[in-house]
């Protein structure tokens, strides 16, 4: 947000959902310091936990949807945010782009330049182009199924189980 400074965030802001455990609260109050410092902490929504049904109306009405994490196994809320349409911007470390595929703009972690200037491309965009991403996020979400994914655990425990001769 310090590299958007010169962009009219009276129109929009940063929404920042989760429930916060002990080593979160300790970053959470960093960001926040780090917020004020750079006068920008106005501009920021920390919700905390949100219900299923407040996420998927985050979901519905952001304008962006970005993915800063740096390491995650499987992340839930990026297959959430594909499936509801979301024009995402995702950090290109794995496995996110495994998970976003060409539904998503990425940029280097912890670059916040280049995470701004995507931002502002992303902004420029039309309703025509937003709408592509958008139903491009919902079809490539539809690519992931729990019960491929049951499927492909139980192969595997079988072939372990198979090569431990037990």
């Amino acid at each position: 947000m310090k590299y958007l400074s010169d962009y009219p965030w009276d129109m929009m802001g940063l929404v920042v959902a989760g429930n916060h455990n002990i080593e979160n609260k300790v970053y959470k109050k960093k960001l926040m310091n780090m917020a004020y410092q750079l006068d920008i902490s106005q501009k920021i929504y920390w919700t905390g936990y949100l219900s299923d049904e407040e996420m998927a109306w985050c979901y519905q009405n952001c304008q962006i949807f970005v993915m800063t994490s740096q390491i995650e196994a499987c992340p839930n809320i990026a297959l959430e945010a594909i499936a509801y349409g979301c024009v995402c911007i995702s950090a290109n470390n794995p496995p996110l782009p495994e998970i976003f595929g060409d539904a998503a703009l990425y940029y280097p972690p912890r670059d916040g330049k280049v995470l701004a200037e995507t931002i502002k491309t992303v902004l420029s965009w039309n309703d025509y182009q937003r709408n592509n991403v958008s139903e491009y996020a919902k079809r490539r979400a539809s690519q992931f199924s729990w019960d491929i994914c049951v499927e492909k655990i139980i192969e595997e425990l079988k072939k372990t189980i198979e090569s431990s001769n037990i």
